[in-house]
């Protein structure tokens, strides 16, 4: 369709969570995610595409059930060698909470 090989959108997914993990989600106290809210796929990614990730916060809240965790959604953008945002996904993730008491 596209006249050369592509990506699949899961693969490209699959990408993000390697990167998040290497970079953020395993020195973090992260403890899962409920879901994602949304996916979207907006530009093709290609063979040899250098891709990198751009973490926004765009909310935070104390669990109401879990007082030792919070959520944090985030948008994670894969952008490309040239500035490209191929995909971006928004999702929360559950992350362990400080102790206020030890501050």
């Amino acid at each position: 369709m596209l006249g050369e090989l592509i990506a699949s959108g899961w693969y490209t997914i699959a990408l993000l969570m390697r990167i998040n993990c290497e970079h953020m989600l395993l020195q973090a106290a992260s403890l899962g995610a409920p879901g994602v809210e949304s996916v979207e796929w907006l530009a093709p990614v290609r063979a040899g595409d250098r891709l990198r990730v751009r973490r926004t916060t765009l909310a935070t809240r104390p669990s109401k059930s879990r007082p030792e965790m919070g959520l944090v959604t985030f948008a994670f953008e894969v952008i490309n060698q040239n500035g490209v945002v191929a995909m971006r996904q928004v999702n929360p993730v559950m992350l362990g909470r400080r102790d206020r008491s030890a501050a």
